[in-house]
């Protein structure tokens, strides 16, 4: 049985198309009989399939003997002649298994990144599969947590997964190859720790002996279900914005079905979130209802799990993750016609001084003032409190926080609108109002024309 594991290896590294010929793979090795005997599998594989392997092992720092498997690794990577990278978690002791899981795919992005690895391979098992599906059936999940562990996601690659952990054992005896048990393992504060040692061989010995096989039937079945999902969802995969906020226009879900809305917010979550972030269904399933619940109006929000909060600001649904920073204010002075860059490092400002005349009715990024009339040095600058601009026709003034909140600008992006100043008054709220400062008429020589080119989708529609 241990003989042909690295031949069943191949098959599934073939088939699934888990690493290129030229690729470097960078596996990640606890120490553990898992992750030891993928070491020793790809190793072995790596001059037959044409990929280059290294190692690397994060030492999360919560017993007194994780040094000394890391000497152990080093030790046996230099026999081996493979690079050995090691890490120590800045984690205190007995932190949550959901932390000490974020905080070791920190580390698997940083390192491969950083030594150029385009792979990197866990030592996921059959049975870690099983558990897996079991820990989300008991937490309550969806078509997409049924699916499973995937064989490939974003860089990672799990090539052992469709080997038991009995088969795992038997070929590290026939190697005569030695691991370190962790003993945290045995640690039944960890979901996933009951689940092995408690659950799992409850119900085999009294519901079915044949449940590992049967959880993985349930998730294999679940994974096609997703993957049609999936494919419906293709074409209706909007662009998220990326950094601590995504926002999405709350009509967007209007046409969506339940099941595909809730996908379009785990694709924020993805965007803004931590690798290994998750909601569960409870979560995903709250957040459609408030989407569905307050669509005539009102402002919503929910605190989840992870330090994510989602949300709705006007004509927007968002998902942030951690704190709300304040953004800060600018102000930038213009001297001569020219493109400037906003210190978002995203938009700029385009201004012109033509001779000919050009007319004010221009699209809503653009506008256009006499140009002698108004004249450098401009300044453009943030939103600040009690700013009011004078409305065009002569009626009046109005708050400028109040025509970005009737134009449905989110909350947190307001602050990013550039404001054109001259002398102290407002000229223009970009893209959004123009003063009736400054128009161009008969007796105008010279036209200046301002354009703004946001690198963010702050307004939502074009202003009637």
């Amino acid at each position: 049985m241990g003989k042909g594991l690295p031949e069943r290896v191949d098959d599934f590294i073939r088939r699934h198309e888990l690493c290129g010929s030229a690729d470097r793979v960078l596996v990640a090795c606890s120490g553990g009989p898992d992750s030891t005997a993928l070491l020793d599998i790809l190793r072995l594989l790596a001059l037959r399939l044409g990929f280059f392997v290294g190692v690397i092992h994060v030492n999360h720092g919560q017993y007194k003997k994780s040094d000394r498997i890391v000497a152990s690794l080093r030790t046996r990577c230099r026999r081996w002649k493979l690079p050995f990278y090691s890490t120590k978690l800045d984690v205190s002791p007995g932190s949550s298994e959901n932390l000490l899981r974020n905080e070791r795919y920190r580390a698997f992005y940083r390192i491969s990144a950083h030594h150029q690895y385009q792979r990197v391979a866990t030592g996921h098992t059959r049975t870690d599969q099983a558990e897996t599906v079991l820990m989300r059936i008991l937490r309550g999940t969806g078509v997409a947590g049924l699916s499973g562990i995937p064989a490939v996601r974003d860089i990672f690659i799990r090539p052992l997964l469709e080997c038991s952990r009995e088969e795992i054992l038997g070929y590290l005896k026939t190697r005569r190859l030695g691991w370190h048990e962790d003993p945290t393992n045995r640690n039944r504060t960890f979901m996933r720790n009951r689940v092995r040692l408690e659950i799992l061989p409850l119900l085999k010995e009294q519901a079915n002996p044949s449940v590992e096989e049967a959880l993985l039937r349930l998730s294999n079945a679940a994974a096609r279900d997703n993957d049609l999902i999936e494919h419906l969802r293709a074409d209706i995969r909007p662009d998220l914005s990326t950094g601590d906020v995504a926002t999405l226009p709350l009509s967007l879900f209007d046409e969506l079905h339940d099941s595909l809305a809730i996908r379009v917010v785990l694709d924020m979550l993805r965007c803004i979130s931590p690798p290994g972030a998750n909601l569960e269904m409870l979560h995903t399933d709250r957040i459609l209802s408030m989407i569905r619940r307050t669509h005539g109006g009102g402002n919503w929000r929910l605190d989840l799990p992870g330090g994510v909060t989602a949300g709705r600001e006007g004509e927007h649904i968002y998902l942030r993750y951690g704190t709300c920073p304040s953004t800060p204010g600018f102000h930038l002075v213009v001297r001569e016609p020219g493109d400037f860059i906003m210190p978002d490092g995203e938009s700029s400002l385009r201004f012109c001084l033509n001779s000919r005349r050009e007319s004010p009715r221009v699209d809503r990024r653009k506008a256009c003032f006499d140009g002698d009339l108004v004249g450098f040095p401009l300044q453009i600058r943030s939103m600040e409190p009690g700013d009011r601009l004078r409305l065009w026709g002569g009626g009046g003034s109005r708050k400028v926080a109040r025509i970005l909140m009737d134009a449905k600008v989110p909350k947190n992006l307001r602050p990013r609108v550039p404001l054109l100043v001259k002398n102290g008054k407002i000229l223009w709220v970009a893209g959004l109002c123009r003063s009736d400062i400054a128009p161009v008429g008969r007796q105008t020589r010279r036209v200046l024309s301002v354009e703004w080119c946001p690198g963010h989708p702050i307004l939502p529609a074009v202003p009637k």
